[in-house]
């Protein structure tokens, strides 16, 4: 999945109503417009990388059997893109947070980028 509408956003449109997604903050991919944008904008660069629509990325979900490393290993003989693995994917209640971050201890709401303003 492309990440136009931000991380947290289209991560959240991936998970079902009893899954949640944990998210290791250290291992997201930071943009320097991103954390040049934070010094001005009072937000923080995991922030800005959670939410915001142009740092292009995509965003992929694994299921067993498959595994990580097998993945990784897949996509490397076939592209020259390193992948970063960001988090994971866990059962839980239902919750109205459905993504979590580690090793971060701002709270950070998950708004996403409008394309269209408030419509």
């Amino acid at each position: 999945m492309d990440l136009s509408d931000g991380l947290g956003k289209d991560c959240s449109s991936l998970l079902s109503s009893k899954q949640i997604a944990i998210i290791n903050s250290k291992r997201l991919p930071i943009s320097r417009a991103a954390i040049k944008l934070s010094k001005s904008s009072g937000r923080t660069p995991i922030d800005h990388a959670m939410n915001d629509g142009e740092d292009y990325e995509l965003l992929f979900a694994i299921a067993e059997p498959l595994t990580p490393a097998e993945f990784e290993s897949d996509w490397s003989q076939r592209f020259d893109t390193p992948l970063t693995c960001i988090g994971q994917v866990a059962e839980s209640e239902e919750t109205d947070e459905s993504i979590f971050l580690t090793d971060d201890s701002s709270k950070i709401d998950i708004t996403g980028y409008a394309h269209f303003g408030n419509a």
